[in-house]
């Protein structure tokens, strides 16, 4: 079997098992977006993304609230965060410098968000 076809089985399987956890594609996107126009306002992308992340999983989780894997997912993305901080505290951030994404890292503690404005806002 190729790729290409082990491939598609698996993705057939996994979009099955989804949404009979989480429901229709289109709906829980729709609950995450909705949640993410509050994260959009984190000035600090990486905080942003471990936001955007835990957004996706309380999406899911409002369609299947006993879903313990999404409770640990929130919990480890959490504790990223905190790493994420610690390294921000302890001024030796790896992304010192760094340009990338949608923000430039001038500093540490001092993330200066790019992004144009959201149309949600």
């Amino acid at each position: 079997m190729s790729n290409t076809d082990q491939f598609d089985r698996a993705l057939t399987t996994i979009t099955q098992e989804r949404g009979d956890v989480y429901g229709h594609p289109s709906d829980d996107f729709a609950r995450a977006a909705a949640i993410k126009i509050a994260v959009d306002s984190c000035p600090d992308p990486r905080l942003r993304h471990v936001l955007d992340m835990i957004a996706v999983k309380m999406a899911r989780l409002t369609a299947m609230p006993d879903h313990l894997d999404s409770w640990i997912d929130i919990a480890g993305y959490a504790r990223t965060a905190c790493m994420v901080l610690d390294v921000q505290d302890s001024q030796q951030d790896p992304s010192y410098g760094h340009v990338g994404g949608d923000a430039v890292v001038s500093a540490p503690e001092t993330v200066r968000d790019t992004r144009p404005p959201s149309r949600y806002t």
